[in-house]
């Protein structure tokens, strides 16, 4: 059994939403009910004991806890001084926003519009066009001479013209009046209904791909902008962005500058943002991802402990399960 069975010591502390005390005086948070799930399910006898965030290698060298189950940060120093479990969640910072409206809506259309991609695939499709317009003419150019048979390059122009609003309307001008013509265009119109689910599809890729890679909203779009940021977050570079940064002492005096709108956005931690979020019920707020360095978080326990193997192998089963992103939907807001 874990810790040959003995009552394990599990030192937590403060650190929302990985480790804090609910209104009733339990512990709670992802780390608390990840280690929960674990111990029920191995039959894990433990007591929860509060240590203080700054006392993490004496309270496991001393003995007064056998692991630490919190954020523990998965950095050089900690790795040097404990053993770090793997680790159980990756963060990045973020900021969030309310005033959606702001944003350079206008702006990302036009890039979508003149993207390579879009252009690409506009130039498949005018493409088409050309053998159908083509068939078109060379079947009514002789019958169909109002049409199409005046000269080569207005009957090609009106075949491709033909071809584009039966392609976009499946009702275009300029009928085919000949049994080539009318079989080309019923085999036309069916080619139609399937090429523009198609055409849809990769115009709707191509700005959802624009909108997950925070195109809309991203870093550049801070500048010339009031955001909010934490004093220890002083070197995220913000202002380097040329953004008026306001700093605040707490998460709290952050987000209650973003609702009355005192900031544009507010930055720190994407665990503490989509906490806030959650909690809070900040149905108007959204939270973008800065795509900067990842930090990520562990359980500890001391230098060469014995069980750090054993409790990597449960760890290990336990983050892949589909209870634990329920733990983290719980706690964390996840559009």
């Amino acid at each position: 059994t874990f810790l040959d069975g003995k009552k394990i010591k599990a030192g937590v502390y403060e650190s929302k939403p990985f480790s804090f005390k609910s209104v009733t005086g339990d512990w709670e948070g992802i780390a608390v009910d990840l280690w929960k799930l674990m111990a029920k399910r191995n039959n894990i006898n433990y007591e929860f004991i509060e240590i203080p965030v700054t006392g993490l290698y004496t309270s496991l060298d001393s003995g007064n806890v056998d692991i630490i189950i919190s954020n523990v940060g998965l950095d050089s120093m900690n790795y040097s001084m404990l053993d770090l479990t793997y680790p159980y969640y990756s963060s990045e910072i973020g900021f969030a926003v309310t005033d959606i409206s702001n944003v350079k809506v206008f702006e990302s259309i036009l890039d979508i519009i003149f993207s390579w991609q879009f252009v690409q695939l506009m130039l498949v499709f005018i493409l088409s066009f050309l053998p159908v317009g083509i068939l078109i003419w060379l079947f009514e150019r002789k019958v169909n001479k109002d049409d199409y048979g005046k000269s080569v390059l207005k009957g090609i122009g009106n075949g491709l013209f033909w071809a584009g609003t039966t392609f976009t309307t499946i009702a275009g001008e300029k009928n085919p009046v000949t049994f080539a013509g009318r079989l080309v265009t019923i085999i036309w119109m069916f080619v139609s209904v399937v090429a523009v689910s198609f055409f849809t599809a990769g115009v709707t890729n191509i700005i959802t791909q624009d909108v997950l890679n925070s195109k809309i909203l991203n870093k550049k779009d801070l500048s010339g902008k009031k955001v909010g940021v934490l004093r220890e977050y002083d070197d995220a570079g913000i202002e380097s962005l040329g953004a008026d940064v306001i700093y605040f002492n707490n998460y709290e005096e952050g987000f209650n500058a973003l609702n009355r709108k005192e900031v544009f956005a507010f930055v720190a931690s994407d665990y503490v943002l989509r906490y806030y979020i959650k909690m809070n019920d900040y149905t108007d707020v959204l939270m973008y991802p800065m795509k900067e360095e990842i930090v990520q978080f562990s359980f500890a326990l001391k230098k060469g402990s014995e069980y750090t193997e054993k409790t990597n192998r449960l760890l290990l089963n336990y983050i892949q399960l589909g209870e634990f992103e329920q733990i983290k939907f719980k706690y964390l807001d996840s559009r």
